[in-house]
């Protein structure tokens, strides 16, 4: 069937950096003051200078042979000064070594989100880079924004919910670099960690109720918009176990795309509102089209469901931000 043209527009969105595996977050583990064995060359720095939570949390880290930890702090209003989040986050209850952080270790790059690295010993070098995303997803460096040794670093960054611009490299004396490219899983808003690397997250999670089972929105919807003069027809159908699928297509003939997926929840984040959903999706009919994702609000009102666009891919090309009214089906 030939596509009209708003249909090259419409599934030309592309998603650039596969979505982190969505799961519960695990709260970070309280700080051991008691470990035990630690290895000779990977020791906290002890000395009088050394603030006391900083050496708590690299001996946790030494404990836990992790190379560096990370926390996410929160995320910048526009003109607001990072420092501001530590008092409404709580962090400098636990953590006041961060009040200390001299201007020199602090890291601005492009983006509103802010947070800490903090090396495992005075030993372990650090290093920060900007970065592209590779073909494969994997972070490609290229200038150096800091080079240091041994000390916590504050990094801003990170315009794309979904595609981080800053690489950090962990390198401790006569061990192997770690790098990771900070940013935060779309599934609750945590700190996306690898999962073939022992970094250590210190965040300070909110912690909400469990998501609820059910929802309301649950069924088939239908709403038609006008692209470029022609009309749009799209289904939204949402089933309990978490599967969804949405198509594409004329209100007068078939079906142009089918997409199929599925529907998550956010139960915490610090980006988006509260109940935002999360949509992961690929099509069927055209495996050349670039999988779906976006985050979107859904609302009863009367009979109606009520969609508007948060972050993502929008449901209809340029409704970038735009609420959508479906009606059921």
């Amino acid at each position: 069937m030939k596509r009209s043209p708003w249909t090259a527009l419409v599934l030309s969105l592309a998603l650039a950096l596969g979505l982190t595996a969505c799961g519960p977050t695990q709260q970070p583990e309280p700080a051991d003051t008691d470990s035990a064995a630690q290895p000779a060359d990977t020791q906290p720095d002890n000395s009088p200078a050394a603030d006391p939570s900083l050496t708590q949390l690299q001996t946790t880290l030494s404990g836990k042979n992790a190379p560096f930890g990370i926390a996410f702090l929160g995320n910048l209003s526009q003109g607001g000064d990072w420092k501001d989040l530590l008092a409404e986050t709580g962090y400098l209850e636990i953590h006041p070594f961060l009040a200390d952080i001299p201007a020199d270790q602090v890291v601005t790059y492009e983006g509103t989100e802010v947070y800490c690295v903090v090396p495992r010993d005075q030993e372990t070098a650090l290093t920060v880079q900007t970065c592209l995303c590779g073909d494969d997803g994997q972070p490609i460096p290229q200038d150096t924004l800091y080079q240091g040794t041994g000390q916590p670093v504050i990094l801003v960054c990170n315009v794309s919910d979904i595609i981080p611009n800053v690489m950090v490299t962990v390198t401790p004396p006569g061990g192997s670099p770690a790098t990771y490219a900070p940013c935060l899983s779309l599934c609750d808003g945590s700190v996306a960690l690898p999962s073939d690397a022992a970094i250590y997250d210190f965040s300070l999670y909110e912690t909400l109720p469990a998501t609820p089972t059910e929802a309301d929105f649950l069924g088939t919807w239908r709403a038609t918009e006008t692209l470029e003069g022609e009309k749009v027809l799209g289904e939204l159908d949402f089933q309990a176990d978490g599967t969804m699928t949405y198509r594409v297509g004329s209100p007068e003939s078939e079906w142009i795309d089918n997409l199929e997926g599925t529907w998550y929840v956010i139960g915490q984040s610090s980006q988006y509102p509260a109940g935002s959903v999360l949509f992961e999706l690929r099509s069927t009919m055209d495996p050349q089209t670039p999988d779906f994702w976006g985050v979107f609000t859904l609302e009863i009102q009367g009979k109606d469901l009520v969609v508007t666009h948060v972050s993502g891919d929008p449901l209809f090309y340029g409704y970038d931000g735009k609420t959508i009214t479906y009606s059921p089906y």
